[in-house]
């Protein structure tokens, strides 16, 4: 269809170039310009909103048209034309004024969800959709709000299940809805829905199969570490079968097996709590395995990898400072390799070493390596900084999880902050020692008898994952604390 329309359009161009005046052609050839720009830009982006397909629309049309000399129309003609196009501007007008007003109380509607005010998003979101019924987003929104709802009062559970099955009829590509359509299947009694939100999970991995929470979601752990071999150092249930399954796979590259047996066989709860005898069996004999094959091959993970088995496995910290050499030599834009060594050589007090690494962390990623902060933290504190100095950095380790904004950027062209529910526990698959940062420094606060400080940074670790036994565990201590003095005043 594509190359037909160019064959057409090139012939249409063609046709009236021929027969135009010298202006006309210059009109022309400014006209087949701006298509060729258009297509040479359409490589890097999308464009499918109408105030981008308008000028394409209105170029084409010159193309075609041709210009033939007409009568001037009688008065009356040209009144009615007039009349016309006021009425078709204010229905735009009207229209415009009530598009503007939805996605004000959508607006509103999504700084409540914020506030944790969720009654008043939900009356907020139900505006919207009275303002701007026509628009699938509102739905979303109001299905996203009742799913909040209903991870506090399982009463909302049908009614946001009804609104998500709505909406995703309307929006079927929206791979997060279906995620969540899939949470609340599952969070209803009796299993009714288990089969329909095995199919939830399903369409939702056809359409973003790169995303490992889906795999993850679906049980299927070995193409979860595939997208993502960080999972194995933290999904809360992990399953020893699809580990096991990853790490004898000789289809996946040794570096990534090896460093995905690194993460579990450092992990000392995984391979205690959640592996049998045999599976940690085949997981300490395949890493031996690994470690020789992972030498042959040479590239940057395997260096990575070897590297870090080195330090956390096999207790040689001058050859895993050579391996994690050659991975950053290979590979600088990685910040795990910057990490790694210099966790080394803050163990060893080379402060200054330590200090070079922990910053080339963050400038090769300040997102993805914001855990530095918290080596640099150490290293100020070593040093005896000023407790400000380090508490910022302690502050600065933890970076914040993304919502992705994928879908409502592209399909809508506005923010909307859809993220998964509650109950697809997406925050149980970050791993717990991301969190240190916070946790040293709640501990500070506890040794300066800053209580409520501390408090506060456990209750924001819990906001962020509610997984974190260790901060749910502190603020228990803490009421404890509180009820001796109490007693005991």
């Amino acid at each position: 269809i594509l190359l037909w329309l160019i064959v057409q359009g090139g012939r249409a161009w063609w046709r009236s170039w021929q027969t135009a005046s010298a202006e006309r052609r210059l009109w022309l050839e400014g006209a087949l310009a701006a298509f060729a720009a258009y297509g040479a830009h359409s490589l890097f982006d999308t464009f499918t909103f109408t105030a981008s397909l308008t000028p394409l629309i209105i170029l084409g049309a010159y193309i075609a048209a041709q210009p033939e000399p007409v009568e001037e129309p009688h008065a009356a003609r040209r009144l009615w034309v007039s009349w016309a196009a006021v009425a078709t501007f204010a229905v735009y007008v009207v229209m415009l004024f009530r598009f503007d007003v939805a996605q004000g109380w959508m607006t509103l509607s999504r700084r409540a969800v914020d506030d944790g005010d969720l009654p008043t998003a939900l009356d907020r979101a139900e505006k919207a959709q009275s303002w701007d019924p026509w628009l699938p987003l509102y739905d979303l929104h109001d299905a996203y709000v009742l799913g909040l709802l209903a991870n506090d009062d399982p009463a909302y559970v049908e009614k946001a299940i009804r609104e998500y099955e709505e909406a995703l009829a309307e929006e079927p590509t929206f791979d997060v809805g279906w995620v969540n359509l899939a949470a609340l299947y599952r969070q209803t009694s009796g299993g009714v829905y288990a089969t329909a939100a095995r199919r939830a999970l399903t369409h939702a991995t056809d359409i973003n199969p790169r995303n490992p929470l889906l795999w993850f979601e679906r049980g299927n752990v070995q193409r979860a570490l595939k997208e993502d071999a960080d999972l194995a150092e933290y999904a809360p249930d992990i399953n020893r079968t699809g580990v096991v399954d990853f790490i004898l796979d000789d289809s996946i590259s040794p570096g990534k097996r090896l460093y995905v047996a690194v993460l579990v066989g450092s992990n000392e709860t995984i391979m205690t709590r959640k592996m049998d005898w045999y599976s940690a069996g085949q997981i300490t004999s395949a890493t031996t395995r690994l470690v020789d094959e992972a030498k042959v091959d040479g590239n940057w993970m395997e260096d990575m990898a070897l590297g870090m088995y080195e330090h956390r496995l096999g207790n040689n910290d001058d050859a895993a400072i050579r391996w994690l050499t050659r991975a950053i030599e290979l590979h600088p834009t990685d910040e795990r390799p910057w990490i790694e060594r210099a966790e080394i050589y803050l163990e060893r007090g080379d402060l200054n070493t330590a200090e070079s690494d922990a910053r080339a962390a963050l400038f090769a990623d300040a997102y993805e390596g914001a855990y530095a902060n918290a080596i640099l933290a150490r290293i100020e504190e070593q040093r005896g900084a000023d407790d400000d100095i380090i508490e910022e950095l302690l502050k600065d380790s933890v970076r914040p999880r993304p919502i992705d904004q994928y879908f409502a950027g592209s399909v809508y062209g506005r923010p909307a902050a859809f993220d998964y529910l509650p109950q697809v526990n997406v925050s149980g698959l970050i791993p717990p020692h991301y969190y240190d940062g916070w946790f040293e420094l709640a501990q500070r606060y506890e040794v300066q008898g800053k209580i409520e400080d501390a408090r506060q940074i456990y209750e924001d670790l819990l906001d962020e994952n509610p997984f974190l036994t260790q901060a749910s565990d502190a603020l228990k201590t803490l009421s404890a604390n509180d009820e001796e003095q109490q007693n005991n005043p």
